[in-house]
C-alpha cells in the first residue's frame, strides 16, 4: 500500500468534512449525540472543508509563482509522506457516510446501565400534576420516575401512553423501553417498563403501549415498574430517539 501523499491528506480531510455535513442535514447526527449539538458539528464539517481546499490549492503553488512558500525540506529530500496506516483513517468516515449505522436500540438496553436517580428539579418537573386527558401521553421516563420516586401515588386508574422500542430479557418478560443520553451515544442508559397482558412485539419494534399501571410494581427497591397494556400499536422510530 502507498504511502498517504498529503494531497491524500487534503482529500481525507474534506471527506471527513463532508460526512459532518451530510449528516447534521440529514439529522443522521441525531442516532450519535444530542440535538444541540447540530451547530457544532456543522460548523467543525464547514471549516474541515475549507481548510483542506486551502491547503490544496497551496500546496499546488509552484515555488516560483511569486509565493513566499518554500517546498518541503531540502532539496534531493523526499517530500513528507504520512505513514500506510494512515489509510484506515478513511474507514469511519466512509462507514458512517453509506452505512450510517443506527441509533442504539434493544442490544444495549438489554445490556446497559439503569439511568441514575433523578434531581429534586427533575423530580417536581416529572411529579406535576397529570394533564386530564385520557390516556395521557406521558414519556417511559416519567412513568417510571412516578411509580418508582413516588410509589406510583398519580398512577392508580389513569390510562397511560407510553412511546418506546421493544426490548426483552432471558425471564420471557418484554419491555417498552427509551434510552438517555446526555452528549452521546457513548454515555446511554436505559429506563424500562415491563409490559404485561400483551404478546412481545418483534425485538426493536417501537410501539405505542395503551393500558394502566400495575398497582404496586415498582415500588420496591429493586423491582421494575409494569404497565397492563390495553393495546399495542406499532409506531414508526421518532425522530430524535432517545429521551
Amino acid at each position: 500500500m502507498a504511502p498517504v501523499t498529503r494531497a491524500t491528506q487534503g482529500v481525507l480531510l474534506t471527506l471527513v468534512g463532508a460526512v459532518l455535513i451530510r449528516i447534521t442535514i440529514d439529522d443522521t447526527y441525531l442516532r450519535y449525540v444530542n440535538t444541540w449539538m447540530r451547530w457544532p458539528i456543522l460548523v467543525c464539517g464547514v471549516v474541515l472543508v475549507l481548510l483542506s481546499v486551502s491547503d490544496l490549492v497551496t500546496s499546488s503553488r509552484g515555488p516560483h509563482d511569486g509565493s513566499d512558500e518554500e517546498p518541503d525540506g531540502e532539496p534531493g529530500e523526499e517530500p513528507h509522506r504520512a505513514p500506510r496506516t494512515a489509510w484506515l483513517l478513511f474507514l469511519p468516515p466512509l462507514v458512517i457516510f453509506f452505512v450510517s449505522p443506527p441509533a442504539l436500540g434493544a442490544f444495549l438496553a438489554e445490556r446497559a446501565t439503569e439511568a441514575p436517580a433523578p434531581s429534586s428539579e427533575q423530580l417536581d418537573s416529572m411529579l406535576a400534576p397529570l394533564p386530564e386527558e385520557d390516556p395521557v401521553e406521558i414519556s417511559v421516563t416519567e412513568f417510571f420516575v412516578r411509580a418508582v420516586y413516588d410509589q406510583g401515588v398519580s398512577l392508580p386508574e389513569r390510562r397511560v401512553s407510553l412511546v418506546g422500542f421493544v426490548s426483552l430479557d432471558d425471564d420471557g418478560h418484554w419491555y417498552v423501553t427509551r434510552l438517555g443520553i446526555n452528549c452521546c451515544a457513548a454515555d446511554a442508559t436505559v429506563t424500562r417498563v415491563v409490559v404485561t397482558g400483551a404478546d412481545a412485539p418483534p425485538r426493536d419494534q417501537w410501539v405505542r403501549v395503551t393500558g394502566t399501571w400495575v398497582d404496586g410494581s415498582g415500588t420496591e427497591k429493586g423491582t421494575t415498574p409494569a404497565v397492563d397494556a390495553e393495546d399495542v400499536e406499532t409506531v414508526p422510530a421518532p425522530r430524535y430517539e432517545y429521551e
